[in-house]
Parts: structure tokens; C-alpha cells; sequence
């Protein structure tokens, strides 16, 4: 690997690298989901709903920042597969609210082991505080691009 393949004219693309681990956890993931017949989108949905199971469709879309139509077609996935459940919001008639089933639960403990491995993995042999630091300015980074993103999407509602 070139030590300079994340920077261009002087910028360091921290953007490109967060990709690349992304890319690399969906190919590290493939193979071990095969066995339970989901994919990475279909397992980020599902830690989603371990985390805090009964969701909305729109709340596990914020939750991943992932676009609708991919949660969407994750979710109808894990319905068929029959690891979820999907019933309107009684209070919201336009919504749905999302369920674990006890097939999902089954699983639950394989996936929680399968992603602290892969967590482990990523941070061998890196010095607890320098992966604190990291941890907490890629968080900051992110909230920072949420924030991007939420003024850019007021811009363009404001355009229609």
C-alpha cells in the first residue's frame, strides 16, 4: 500500500478511507452471512433492531444512513426469510414499525460474536487511547456530516 494513496494535492481523504473499511467489513461479511442467508444490509438492519427492537421503517433509515429504498428491500428480505415482522404504527397509519422474531433472536448472540470479532480484527495491536481518540473523532466527524447533510437536504427542500 502507497502511503500516499489517500491524499491528493496535499488533502488527506479521510472520506476514502472509511470507505474502504466499509467496503472491506461487506466483503469480510459476505461469507460469514451465507450460512444465515442475509446480506450485509439485511445484518446492519438487524443490529439495528438489536439495539432497539420495535422501530420504525424511517427510524432504522436514520439510523444506518443508508437510502429508504435499500432499507427497504433489506427489510422486505428479512421478512420472507422470516427474521422480522412488519405491522402499521397504530399511531401513524402511514408507517410501519419493525420486529424481531424469535428466528432473528436465535441468531442474535452469532452475529453480536461475529461483528466483535471483526471489531477486534480491525483494531489489533492499535493502543486503546489512540483507538478511543479515533473512536471519538470519527464520531464528531460524522456528526459533523450529518450536519452537512441535513443543511444541504434544507437547501434543496427550500428549491422544490
Amino acid at each position: 500500500m502507497k502511503e500516499n494513496q489517500y491524499e491528493y494535492q496535499g488533502v488527506q481523504f479521510i472520506g476514502k478511507l472509511s470507505s474502504e473499511i466499509y467496503r472491506r467489513g461487506y466483503i469480510y461479511f459476505t461469507k460469514r452471512l451465507l450460512p444465515f442467508g442475509i446480506n450485509y444490509i439485511q445484518l446492519l438492519c438487524l443490529i439495528s433492531l438489536y439495539i432497539k427492537d420495535n422501530q420504525s421503517q424511517e427510524q432504522i433509515t436514520d439510523d444506518l444512513s443508508i437510502d429508504k429504498s435499500s432499507v427497504h428491500r433489506a427489510i422486505r428480505s428479512l421478512i420472507e426469510k422470516e427474521y422480522v415482522v412488519r405491522v402499521r404504527d397504530e399511531h401513524d397509519k402511514r408507517a410501519y414499525r419493525v420486529s424481531l422474531t424469535k428466528k432473528a433472536r436465535a441468531i442474535q448472540s452469532q452475529i453480536e460474536e461475529m461483528t466483535k470479532e471483526r471489531e477486534n480484527l480491525l483494531s489489533e495491536g492499535i493502543d486503546p487511547k489512540e483507538k478511543e481518540i479515533a473512536f471519538k473523532v470519527l464520531n464528531q466527524m460524522t456528526q459533523k456530516a450529518n450536519q452537512i447533510y441535513e443543511k444541504e437536504k434544507r437547501k434543496n427542500d427550500e428549491k422544490k
